[in-house]
């Protein structure tokens, strides 16, 4: 945690089994970081990976890479 937050981190996930221990981290620095417990990876993976708007290109955008890959 300490690590995360001199990277500028603001949201870690630490094993629920290590609540415990974040106590021992002084307060200025918990209050400035979200701090989410996972007892499985699973819970790990739904806070991290948010849902991300599908922008779907008008008719009148350039191509994409991958497009002009192909032709």
């Amino acid at each position: 945690m300490l690590a995360a937050h001199r990277a500028g981190i603001k949201r870690v996930i630490l094993p629920e089994r290590n609540r415990k221990d974040v106590v021992d981290i002084p307060e200025t620095i918990r209050s400035e970081l979200e701090i989410s417990f996972a007892k499985k990876n699973r819970r790990g993976l739904e806070v991290t990976l948010e849902s991300v708007p599908v922008v779907v290109p008008g008719p009148d955008a350039p191509p994409s890479p991958e497009t002009t890959a192909r032709a």
